[in-house]
């Protein structure tokens, strides 16, 4: 007798001519019906299915040839056949690479045979480290873990294989696992002045590598970066406004470090204080005569904008729009005798703080009277000072 160890379907070559009518029976021999076979020998195939043999088996196959008027009958030699378990293929997928220390993510195995569904359990390894032992359901089996170290992880997924399917290993996933980091972030003056230069430092824990960058912010306003150096970064602005500013620290991560952003710093930022001063083109002035005022408004934070009004004691006399810190008006039209001019910058509305001009005494005369004009200007006309006003914290 010849022995073939052949696949649970498989073709065994064998002498004869068999008719299409072979149905296999287990433990049991071959039996065929009556044909005319040819003058010569031929190639027979015969193939065996693993639904109807119990797997792994040893079985022998044989049958007869019935004798007609030209051949006489034979009996087949019998052949052991031994059917092998079915292959598998075995798949391992990430739900998600990289991942994050102390997140989860989620292997999945896939086990697949041309022989049906296999059954039985799978283990998943990080290199030679067994992690967990799933049973498997319709092919498919899941393992979730948070707790993969930091660094490259080689994940496996080895299906152990059932009485009719071997086992398989899966081609090994090379899972990243981030670390997770921390930016704290602060501000060097909080409160600050408009027009102050305020330093936000970003501190990263762990260190990233010198070089990588850090991004501040005010929501989705990027305000400037800069370059870590030691685990920190700094950035310095004198541009925000007068308010209170949301400002945080974006570090974007790399291939071995999470991203974070820091905790929100809310910057408080005052109006700048402004210096509002009054002159007179001509003191004391006659009736009917022009005479003009002009207003310069500063301020250590830049060039104020916005409007001035133009005051006799408390009766607004008009309204002018500064132009480069400065405003005029011209009139012919005060009441005679002394008049206590002022000026007030009512401020932008949103960095500049308003601010009141000094008192200037102005005498207005009637024309002719220029020797007592002259004279009661001397007593009441008081030298122009400076008042800056300051802004409420």
């Amino acid at each position: 007798m010849q022995k073939f160890v052949v696949p649970a379907t498989t073709s065994v070559p064998v002498f004869g001519k068999i008719p299409a009518a072979f149905v296999p029976k287990p433990k049991t021999p071959f039996t065929m019906g009556s044909f005319q076979p040819p003058p010569v020998r031929s190639l027979l195939t015969v193939k065996l299915s693993s639904q109807r043999l119990n797997l792994p088996s040893v079985r022998t196959l044989s049958w007869r040839i019935t004798r007609d008027s030209n051949f006489a009958g034979s009996n087949s030699l019998g052949v052991h056949v031994t059917v092998t378990q079915a292959t598998t293929t075995t798949t391992l997928l990430s739900s998600i690479n990289p991942s994050v220390s102390g997140k989860p993510v989620t292997f999945t195995a896939l086990v697949s045979s041309s022989a049906g569904t296999p059954t039985g359990k799978v283990q998943f390894l990080d290199g030679t480290t067994v992690l967990a032992t799933r049973t498997l359901t319709s092919g498919s089996v899941k393992y979730t873990t948070l707790k993969l170290p930091p660094g490259a992880n080689s994940i496996t997924a080895i299906y152990e294989g059932d009485s009719n399917h071997s086992g398989s290993t899966s081609t090994p996933v090379n899972q990243i696992v981030l670390a997770v980091t921390t930016t704290t972030l602060s501000s060097s003056l909080n409160p600050s002045t408009f027009g102050e230069a305020v330093t936000f430092t970003a501190v990263v824990t762990p260190a990233p590598p010198d070089g990588e960058t850090v991004t501040f912010g005010e929501g989705s306003i990027v305000l400037g970066a800069g370059s870590l150096s030691g685990g920190s970064a700094s950035f310095t602005t004198s541009d925000l406004p007068a308010g209170r500013s949301t400002i945080t620290a974006v570090y974007g991560g790399d291939s071995n470090l999470d991203g974070s952003t820091s905790k929100d710093v809310y910057q408080v930022i005052k109006k700048a204080t402004t210096t509002t001063t009054l002159l007179s083109s001509k003191n004391p002035s006659i009736s009917g005569k022009p005479i003009t005022f002009t207003v310069l408004v500063s301020s250590p934070a830049g060039t104020p904008t916005g409007k001035v009004e133009y005051l006799d004691g408390t009766t607004i006399l008009a309204t002018v729009k500064l132009t480069s810190g400065s405003a005029k008006y011209m009139t012919t039209k005060l009441p005679l005798g002394s008049n206590r001019m002022t000026a007030v910058y009512e401020g932008d509305g949103s960095n500049f703080a308003s601010s009141k001009s000094n008192t200037v005494k102005q005498w207005w005369s009637e024309p002719g009277s220029g020797t007592r004009a002259r004279r009661a200007s001397r007593r009441h006309t008081t030298a122009a000072r400076v008042l800056t006003a300051v802004p409420p914290c």
